[in-house]
């Protein structure tokens, strides 16, 4: 029950870390009612729709409180905690200053709307969590028990283990195969940095760096199709369209970020399975708990609180669309700090993706909905290596023996590449292949975006051909800027296909290449000679 020990007479058991104590049995049975009890009379429920009984009631709040205790005990306490703060508020609103005030609630209307409906704990992130992504997480379970994970570090070593960098270089090809099946940042980081740390370290690099590596291209496994992480099936569900549409909406991103990186069947045995079964239902506790809880605060938020969320970012951003954009993607560093990237991705979606939408459409621009939920997403999933918390970091780290701070901000240095994409999807929905049905033009966008994540990584990490120079940084971001708005340089310039814009920052990067490669040459004959 907690992961310290009690020292208390009577109440050791409190601290069991070996077995289950007796208690346990209790509230497992308890919470198996009232999880059953929509069920067992369901008839009853049904017919006294917004009239709950005391029963209804009384069932409520036990799985209420049961439920939050289970997600403190798997997941930690941030997520119980934000619950009940939106919970407190949904009492407790009408008391606030005029610009949070909200109405309030009473005890049955909360209960009925979280417990007895499909807008609270029974919502659509716990649904598809149930239906779909247990399936995929119990057969990547078993297929990562048959090999899979070695297997696909064994063959990034053979390909790129020879090149200069090549541990490196591995652990960004194996994570991101590994991503295919995996969908979950620290699984990949012990799954394939258990390999490429030790690999990295014996090359050369330092610690916290080789298990930073680790951690950013570990994160970026969950962009990966076709799985994504959990949240990429709500996804789906939430803008109503089918999940190939979101894979491949999120295909030129997730290829284009681990490019700048690099700048089966088993037959299984009986244990096997068994064992691949017993690791898909532990792995599938931690997304099951995280969108049960959340629910709770979709709940409360759908209860009148989302337009005054849209309110209360208008008034932070002064109607900026920038500036809204920022607040966003801080928030979700912020909570998904201490949140998974499901629980995260919900509680966001739910609060600011349709207020990015409805302010952004109040200016003028368009942002498409699904271009808001990745938006969102991308944020939530780059928190896993976001000191000071950062849990993909501290698993690379003990892999490492690094510290994990360094590590953490070692590896968001890495990943800030990708920090610029959601902007870019945002502004430039090409990248998103919204209305893109030709596989030429798709490549086109994809080999584009590339240079423009090249040419930012080159900017941020001071290197590209060679060291950059203060006036080397500045054209890189001014690359990079052209392949984030064509449609504005186009506009600007007075070239009616934007298209034709790429072309334009590709010479240009093209040229600080070249430059930087005839300076490097001359500095290295000036010193042999």
């Amino acid at each position: 029950m907690f992961r310290r020990d009690i020292n208390i007479p009577g109440l050791r058991w409190l601290g069991e870390k070996q077995g289950i104590p007796i208690a346990d049995f209790f509230l497992a049975a308890i919470a198996a009612f009232a999880a059953l009890y929509l069920a067992i009379d369901y008839e009853g429920i049904a017919n006294r729709i917004g009239r709950a009984s005391h029963l209804d009631i009384i069932v409520g709040i036990v799985l209420v409180i049961i439920l939050l205790e289970a997600a403190r005990r798997v997941i930690g306490p941030a997520l119980p905690v934000i619950a009940i703060i939106f919970t407190l508020y949904a009492f407790f609103g009408r008391y606030m200053p005029d610009f949070l005030a909200f109405k309030g609630v009473s005890l049955a209307r909360y209960l009925s709307q979280i417990t007895l409906t499909t807008e609270g704990i029974y919502g659509i992130p716990l649904d598809v969590s149930a239906r779909i992504v247990f399936l995929f997480v119990l057969f990547g379970a078993m297929l990562d028990k048959a090999g899979a994970g070695k297997y696909f570090i064994d063959l990034a070593m053979s390909l790129l283990g020879r090149y200069k960098g090549g541990p490196a270089k591995a652990a960004v090809l194996s994570s991101g195969l590994t991503g295919l099946v995996s969908g979950s940042s620290i699984a990949n980081v012990v799954t394939t940095g258990t390999f490429t740390i030790p690999l990295m370290k014996k090359v050369g690099y330092p610690p916290h760096k080789a298990a930073a590596v680790e951690v950013a291209v570990s994160t970026n496994g969950q962009l990966m199709p076709p799985i994504m992480g959990a949240a990429a099936f709500i996804i789906a569900e939430y803008v109503n369209v089918p999940y190939l549409e979101v894979v491949k909406a999120a295909a030129v991103p997730a290829f284009a970020s681990y490019a700048a990186l690099f700048y089966l069947a088993f037959k299984l045995g009986v244990t096997e399975i068994l064992e691949g079964m017993v690791a898909g239902g532990r792995n599938m506790v931690s997304v099951a708990i995280a969108t049960a809880s959340a629910g709770i605060i979709v709940g409360v938020v759908t209860m009148g609180l989302g337009g005054l969320v849209t309110d209360i970012i208008d008034l932070l951003s002064h109607g900026s669309l920038a500036l809204m954009l920022l607040i966003t993607a801080g928030a979700s560093l912020i909570l998904g700090m201490g949140l998974p990237t499901t629980a995260n991705y919900i509680v966001m979606a739910s609060l600011t993706a349709p207020a990015l939408v409805t302010l952004a459409d109040m200016q003028g621009f368009a942002v498409p909905l699904i271009a808001a939920h990745l938006f969102v997403f991308y944020f939530g999933i780059l928190a896993d290596d976001t000191p000071p918390v950062g849990l993909a970091a501290y698993a690379a780290a003990a892999i490492g023996r690094a510290d994990p701070i360094k590590t953490g901000l070692q590896g968001f240095m890495y990943d800030i590449r990708t920090a610029i994409l959601p902007f870019m999807f945002i502004f430039n929905t090409d990248i998103l292949l919204l209305g893109v049905d030709n596989i030429l033009l798709a490549f086109y966008i994809f080999f584009m975006t590339c240079v423009g994540t090249f040419a930012f990584a080159a900017a941020t990490q001071g290197w590209f051909a060679t060291k950059n120079r203060w006036y080397d940084g500045i054209m890189l971001l001014v690359v990079a800027a052209i392949m984030f708005r064509p449609e504005f340089f186009s506009r600007y310039i007075g070239i009616d296909n934007h298209y034709y814009i790429y072309l334009v920052g590709t010479a240009m990067f093209a040229a600080i290449y070249m430059f930087q490669k005839i300076r490097s040459s001359s500095s290295t004959a000036l010193a042999s000679a």
